[in-house]
């Protein structure tokens, strides 16, 4: 009878140590004043999203941080666009813009984005919202979600189709730590981006997979793995991986008086892009507290690499740099700036 009853508890253990995890809002949405670090690694090599299905042990333990930024969550309400985006319960800010989002107990959901007006490109709004996560959700479930968004200014319109699997659960291992019950959702966007600039209509079809791994009671995904399936000539590659730490919440309201209508939160870093709208070269201007490595790179509005990256090294104090647009379609961009000490994403708009 002992043993039969040792072998039980054994059993039950075993059981919950590969418990499927639920995802629900309650433990999954972000949370007014939470702040995320995200790690970006620049070099993909080793790096792969892993196996799906039950039990499954993913170790990314190996991932070095090449550049840090910070995420704050803020209560719509005291963001500078919440009037423009009805229903929006929370806004993320990453010190360049404000991305709007939409939660209740059935999903989180983007509404839009919005930018002060000395930035490029004004507000991007989602009269079809796009729906990110839907609860509750499992192991096994499958969902699907149609979005649309809109960009007057420069006539910038996207629509598309999200699919959501969920995939796989385990445990996690990053170089924070080793995590268990925690869920794997694959995501493939489907969208078509469509523009008229200076009266040269254009529209673009692709296809990005991502992975997202949450853990209940984080309030965030852990970590994030994007495959773009349309460059490359066809072969699907890594176009960035991202794993997240928890901060310190923070009950921080942005500074809306700043000359800029931001708060940077690049280490003091400053940070100048110039002409914009651009032609053929961009001009940075960096102002570094140190010596140290920067790297340069250009994505498209769907975050997909636009122009290949340019790493150089900066010396203390100002640093002036160019980067080539010449081979990018007439668009709007997102520049991204990194550094050891700081991050940063200016919108950029070339012209032709």
């Amino acid at each position: 009878m002992r043993n039969i009853l040792f072998l039980f508890i054994a059993l039950l253990f075993a059981a919950n140590a590969i418990a499927q995890p639920t995802l629900a809002a309650s433990t999954t949405n972000p949370v007014a004043g939470n702040r995320f670090y995200g790690h970006y690694q620049d070099d993909t090599t080793g790096i792969s999203k892993g196996a799906s299905g039950p039990s499954v042990t993913w170790d990314l333990g190996h991932m070095d941080s090449t550049y840090t930024d910070t995420t704050l969550y803020l209560p719509c309400a005291s963001t500078p666009f919440c009037d423009s985006f009805p229903g929006s319960t929370l806004a993320s800010f990453d010190g360049s813009e404000y991305l709007y989002i939409t939660t209740d107990a059935a999903k989180f959901a983007y509404s839009g984005v919005g930018e002060f007006a000395s930035m490029s490109g004004g507000c991007v709004y989602y009269p079809n919202l796009q729906n990110l996560l839907a609860y509750p959700t499992t192991y096994g479930a499958v969902t699907a979600d149609s979005f649309y968004s809109a960009q007057p200014t420069f006539q910038f319109y996207s629509y598309g189709v999200d699919s959501f699997f969920a995939d796989g659960y385990g445990t996690l291992i990053l170089p924070s730590g080793t995590y268990d019950s925690v869920l794997r959702i694959h995501m493939i966007n489907y969208e078509t981006d469509s523009f008229d600039l200076g009266g040269f209509p254009d529209a673009i079809t692709a296809r990005l997979d991502y992975y997202f791994w949450y853990r209940p009671g984080f309030h965030n995904a852990m970590l994030e793995i994007s495959y773009d399936t349309t460059g490359n000539n066809g072969i699907p590659y890594i176009s960035d991986v991202e794993y997240y730490t928890r901060g310190i919440d923070s009950t921080m309201s942005v500074d809306t008086t700043h000359p800029s209508g931001v708060v940077t939160i690049t280490n003091d870093a400053q940070v100048r892009v110039y002409p914009n709208p651009a032609n053929n070269m961009v001009h940075i201007s960096y102002v570094s507290p140190a010596a140290q490595p920067i790297s340069i790179s250009a994505t498209d509005m769907l975050g997909r690499t636009a122009a290949a990256p340019k790493n150089e090294q900066l010396s203390t104090g100002i640093n002036e740099l160019d980067y080539d647009v010449s081979s990018l379609p007439p668009g709007m961009y997102y520049l991204k700036i990194k550094t050891t000490t700081g991050a940063t994403t200016k919108k950029i708009v070339v012209e032709r």
